[in-house]
């Protein structure tokens, strides 16, 4: 792309400077880090920032800068080099597209009233954008209305940066603990888990164990207990030594009920029915363990998207599930491809994930547990048939 006319002043009017007695002195970068050299014969580059989108303002002249002569004015629609009185000079690239006057603050300094970071004063970022930075909350109150916008907009982008680009992979608590593989999902149907240690084991590191006479848990060899009221005394003793896992299994098993009963809500303990609901609070949760691995949770936010008719964000999510394993969410990339709100290459790299994932939780052991199980259903099935 050939230079624009404004570049070309711009440069022939710096190498004028340069090639003067004081061009030794003169800065050798134009919009780097470079600072410029003190004296009279001074080039200051201040680039395009927040507040001056796409403008250029080289200052040449002396080092003790004046306000510019009242008659003098600038044409700031289309630029051009205007003289300040006591010999100074600025030129002006400004874009068409600027959408305000005020002057550049730069990355170092308050957005609000320019003051510089020092010993008195320290700068803190905006928590919601991390674009400006602010001396006090004065000057991000009184600069809120002018920053609003942009800062809104730059949350929302941070917000999706971490909403998709975290939870990529399962916590540490899908995993077999034995074999150190990802278990299958659902994984209440591929592992067991057993109250006495607080672990899931996957069904072929289970098999395993039996295969060789072990019926006791295949990780703390601890024998497995008969009826409900052993089983609750060991989930109740790991609690007591404060493990987390034996807490959260107390609070989850029993604490709703417990309360679902005595509102009268207990009918509506799986189905939601007759409880009260925060949808938005649900959404935030869902974000929030999805973000650290959550399958399930992911997969619930692209349901979520995917009502609210946001397929994209909804095709995001689902995509992230089924490369991590779940069948179910390959399935609602099918089922949206077939109504046309998500395109076969979404779907073919989501098919392509998913067979990843599931060859990196093949074992042999877990093949022979499902061939079993396989069979065991078959005969179910014709026994079935025969007594009708």
């Amino acid at each position: 792309m050939p230079p624009d006319p404004m570049s070309r002043i711009l440069e022939a009017r710096i190498d004028e400077r340069r090639s003067g007695p004081r061009a030794d002195r003169m800065p050798r970068r134009i919009g780097g880090t470079e600072e410029p050299s003190s004296g009279d014969g001074d080039v200051m580059v201040l680039g395009s920032g927040p507040a001056m989108p796409g403008a250029v303002v080289v200052v040449v002249g002396r080092k003790s800068l004046s306000l510019p002569h009242p008659n003098k004015s600038v044409d700031r629609r289309s630029g051009g080099l205007v003289d300040w009185w006591q010999g100074v000079s600025v030129f002006l690239a400004l874009s068409t597209q600027m959408s305000c006057h005020s002057p550049a603050r730069s990355a170092g300094t308050c957005a609000n009233c320019g003051k510089e970071p020092s010993d008195a004063v320290k700068l803190k970022d905006c928590t919601a954008c991390r674009i400006v930075k602010y001396c006090s909350v004065d000057c991000q109150r009184a600069h809120r209305k002018q920053h609003k916008k942009a800062c809104k907009k730059r949350a929302a982008e941070l917000k999706d940066e971490k909403l998709y680009g975290q939870g990529l992979e399962r916590p540490e608590g899908d995993f077999c603990p034995i074999c150190t593989l990802p278990i299958p999902l659902p994984m209440s149907e591929h592992s067991v888990f057993n109250v006495c240690c607080m672990k899931r084991i996957c069904n072929g590191c289970d098999w395993a164990a039996q295969k060789r006479g072990m019926l006791d848990c295949a990780f703390c060899r601890t024998p497995v207990s008969g009826n409900v009221a052993d089983d609750l005394a060991m989930i109740q003793a790991r609690a007591g030594k404060k493990d987390p896992a034996a807490i959260f299994f107390l609070g989850g098993e029993i604490l709703p009920w417990t309360i679902w009963i005595a509102e009268g809500h207990a009918k509506g303990s799986r189905t939601g029915e007759g409880i009260p609901q925060d949808s938005a609070k649900a959404l935030r949760q869902w974000e929030r363990a999805a973000t650290q691995g959550s399958v399930s949770a992911r997969h619930n936010l692209g349901i979520h998207d995917w009502d609210q008719g946001n397929y994209e964000r909804g095709v995001k999510h689902f995509l992230i599930a089924a490369k991590m394993g779940a069948k179910i969410s390959l399935d609602s990339i099918k089922d949206m491809f077939v109504e046309g709100v998500a395109s076969k290459e979404q779907y073919a790299d989501a098919l392509k994930g998913y067979q990843d994932s599931m060859e990196e939780m093949a074992s042999s052991e877990r093949v022979e547990v499902k061939e079993i199980r396989q069979r065991r259903c078959n005969m179910l099935r014709l026994w079935e048939d025969v007594r009708l």
